[in-house]
């Protein structure tokens, strides 16, 4: 495979000379810029500072502990929900379809869940000044990334108020603030959440409350349908139960404040705070790292690898939220988008989380079988497992939500396969990764049937797409082969084909050429035909480049659909995107290998409101501007960065695939073929250092690399476009 450091061009990619040179000379300069790095400087060019108040119609700022978390507002806190209220319905006079611009500030937790017509993490809690200062002065709020802290100061009359929050990264259900305070403060109210909406169904949740106050703890004993859980509050400052839920009056000093799910307060404030921050800098420094010269993508990869550490852990208690726990938008879980997220915890070395993602699936393997059944009762023949669109909590096999989505099955087959290639033991891979990859192939050969023109072609009643506005119950969803092609592929290749028949069906070939259009790509299914085009809102013809790696090289059809992107997506030439759209066209960008393409799609992130004007989170669509945080998408654009640089999308190890900035440096990239890759890429010329974490052979530049176990390999590549 040739790497392509250059610009896609509307016929071909230029030619690339790769120059390559193994010299030990470059090992001292190695040693010291891939092994000293200065993580927390680093780390520190994400931070976020804002030195004065705007008002409640901005970004929050997002922590968490892969467990536990929340947003938290201007003043360090939660925005009253009286304050909500108010402001909702003095904009519905205006507009009655308003919706808050800020997005949620409220606790979230992993472990409380509630079953309703899905499976939903229930909110919580807030916390939040009684009384919020109207006018202040001296105002900072400070993120740390590296610390896994936020920090907010401000004035107001003669009184000097500093929160500090955080989430225990060790102690996961525990969170907690310090609060300085110089003269007198507000009080804080500590509110269990009574009731609210739920997506797409127009209905509320209702939460019911206990409380007792002992010896300076509150406990309530929170209810939600058949769901129940104990939040403790623990505070040196003085507390008194109110109709709201808890008081804290709070001294001049210093005032300590821990909150728990589930589990007692054993421990004080300062230790949490310090274990925490020893627990981030110690991870930071373990974790893949990117050094980029534009500062708006640096941002952005280092609040969307923190973002996704907040949101994400190895519990093995349930799969995240597309937002993460800021109780934005959707409260359960989805294997496609978490599937968008996997790849990072890879290659950034924390294979831990994508690990247990995987057992968690595989303890679960009867329950989909039992759900699979039950969802298309009348396919006697149907075998194998469809994850739940809309993944539950609790029980699987009696579980009676979800879209029917048929492509949702190849994701869990790649999450599978690529942790079984990074953990990399033949037992584990057998109890967890093989019976997953296997079962959802049996699932797309019980849908699968030869038709005269001698291909395999999917139909199941009912079902749908991926492109959402693409039609519900048609036949050869074009996500759908694809994703059954990936399955089948790696269950050859995994020696699970008993029986010879995924391989047949690959020999025979799926019906993709059934789908090819007169535009020389592919159309979305057989019922869509050309009106499809120009109304998609996800472009599945890029799922070759973005998702689902089944080609050793870019196709004609997935070039096409690149070139026309913009044409065939809704809303893209405006610009405004949906969903995650605007992430896939930059990791298809990174894959193909198109400069220019990328350089216009990531200009279009802040143009599209896709990003807010700070580079702090990315919106679930442009302008949506309630839907902060969507986690799902910071995991494909931290693929796309991480790409550009290095990637083994088609098989070999690629350096500079998508260069569209003068200069990086990178270190700790963990990498599917074996190797960890460090590097800097400056004047056309990329020094490598190659450290073998398994017995590795692969392709660069043309060359065949073979390197043992524990061996390091310093390379010289210089980058030259003809």
């Amino acid at each position: 495979m040739v790497s392509k450091f250059v610009e896609f061009r509307k016929s071909s990619i230029a030619a690339i000379v790769l120059v390559i040179l193994i010299q030990p000379v470059y090992a001292d300069r190695q040693a010291s810029l891939f092994e000293n790095c200065d993580f927390q400087s680093l780390i520190g060019r994400g931070d976020i500072r804002r030195c004065e108040v705007v008002d409640d119609q901005q970004v929050p700022l997002y922590l968490g502990n892969g467990r536990f978390g929340s947003c938290f507002a201007r003043f360090g806190l939660h925005i009253p929900p009286e304050k909500v209220e108010a402001m909702l319905e003095a904009s519905r006079e205006k507009n009655p379809e308003f919706v808050p611009a800020y997005g949620k500030t409220v606790f979230m937790h992993m472990g409380y869940w509630a079953r309703g017509p899905e499976d939903y993490l229930v909110q919580l809690a807030r916390v939040y000044w009684d009384d919020e200062p109207e006018k202040t002065s001296d105002y900072q709020q400070y993120q740390s990334f590296y610390d896994g802290t936020i920090t907010t100061t401000f004035a107001y009359g003669e009184n000097r108020i500093t929160v500090t929050s955080w989430f225990d990264a060790v102690n996961r259900d525990l969170a907690g603030f310090i609060i300085d305070v110089v003269g007198s403060s507000p009080d804080i109210v500590v509110a269990p959440v009574r009731k609210y909406p739920i997506p797409y169904y127009k209905k509320e949740i209702g939460q019911q409350f206990t409380v007792a106050l002992s010896k300076g703890v509150w406990k309530a004993k929170l209810k939600c349908i058949q769901a129940s859980t104990d939040l403790y509050v623990k505070s040196d400052a003085k507390m008194q139960t109110i109709e709201k839920g808890l008081k804290l009056v709070l001294h001049e000093g210093r005032n300590e404040i821990l909150l728990s799910v589930n589990e007692p307060i054993d421990s004080c404030a300062e230790k949490s705070l310090e274990r925490t921050r020893r627990w981030w800098h110690s991870t930071w420094r373990k974790t893949a790292w990117l050094d980029l010269p534009d500062d708006s993508a640096q941002k952005i990869w280092t609040r969307s690898i923190a973002y996704i550490l907040y949101s994400c852990n190895d519990d093995g208690i349930g799969l995240p939220p597309p937002c993460g726990f800021t109780g934005n938008k959707w409260p359960h879980a989805f294997p496609q988008d978490v599937s968008y997220i996997h790849p990072i915890f890879l290659s950034t070395g924390h294979t831990q989380i994508a690990k247990s993602w995987i057992e968690y699936f595989a303890a679960r393997l009867e329950g989909m079988k039992e759900y699979t059944k039950g969802l298309w009762p009348d396919a006697a023949d149907i075998e194998g497992i469809y994850p739940p669109w809309e993944y539950p909590y609790g029980r699987v096999g009696s579980y009676s939500g979800g879209a029917k989505q048929i492509h949702n099955a190849g994701y869990v087959c790649r999450m599978a396969y690529e942790t079984a290639m990074m953990v990399n033991d033949t037992e584990w891979t057998k109890n967890y990764a093989l019976p997953l990859i296997k079962e959802t192939a049996n699932f797309y050969k019980s849908i699968c049937r030869k038709e005269k023109d001698g291909y395999w072609h999917i139909f199941i009643l009912p079902s749908s797409g991926q492109d959402e506005a693409g039609g519900k119950n048609q036949k050869d969803y074009l996500c759908a082969l694809y994703s059954a092609k990936y399955c089948f592929q790696k269950a050859v290749e995994m020696g699970l084909d008993e029986d010879g028949a995924f391989a047949k069906i690959l020999g025979d070939g799926l019906a993709l050429p059934s789908l090819l259009s007169g535009r020389d790509l592919y159309f979305t299914n057989q019922g869509s035909g050309e009106e499809d085009f120009g109304r998609q809102k996800h472009p599945p013809q890029l799922n070759g480049l973005a998702y689902l790696p089944v080609n050793k090289e870019v196709t004609q059809p997935e070039r096409q659909a690149y070139r026309q992107r913009y044409d065939i997506t809704n809303g893209a030439k405006t610009p405004v995107f949906h969903g995650w759209t605007l992430g896939e066209f930059l990791l298809a960008g990174s894959r193909i290998g198109s400069v220019k393409g990328w350089r216009k799609d990531w200009g279009n992130s802040l143009v599209s409101e896709y990003v807010d004007p700070e580079w702090i989170q990315i919106y679930e669509s442009s302008h949506g501007h309630h839907k902060s945080f969507y986690v799902t998408t910071h995991g494909l654009v931290a693929q796309a960065l991480l790409d550009n640089l290095v990637t083994t999308w088609w098989g070999g190890l690629d350096i500079a695939n998508c260069m569209p900035w003068e200069s990086a440096k990178f270190g700790n990239v963990r990498t599917l073929l074996g190797v960890t890759v460090s590097g800097e890429i400056e004047n056309g010329v990329a020094d490598l250092e190659l450290r073998a974490w398994k017995d590795a052979g692969f392709s660069l530049a043309g060359k065949q690399y073979d390197i043992k176990k524990g061996q390091k390999r310093n390379i010289r590549l210089e980058l030259s476009a003809k």
